[in-house]
């Protein structure tokens, strides 16, 4: 399993807890290896994913 840890955050609403997600990937330091930070920080920002706008798809598509 490649998986090093998991980052969870809870929040009143999807928004909230969008912008909380926001705060902890910036504030999140992995030094040593690839992650795939960048990308989830992206997510956050994407409108089909703030929107609930999204399947089992979303991953090949972005």
């Amino acid at each position: 399993d490649s998986m090093i840890g998991k980052l969870v955050v809870w929040a009143e609403d999807r928004n909230k807890a969008i912008a909380k997600m926001k705060v902890a990937l910036d504030e999140l330091l992995i030094s040593g290896i690839k992650t795939t930070k960048d990308f989830h920080l992206s997510m956050m920002e994407n409108p089909d994913f703030i929107n609930n706008n999204y399947d089992t798809n979303y991953l090949a598509r972005h």
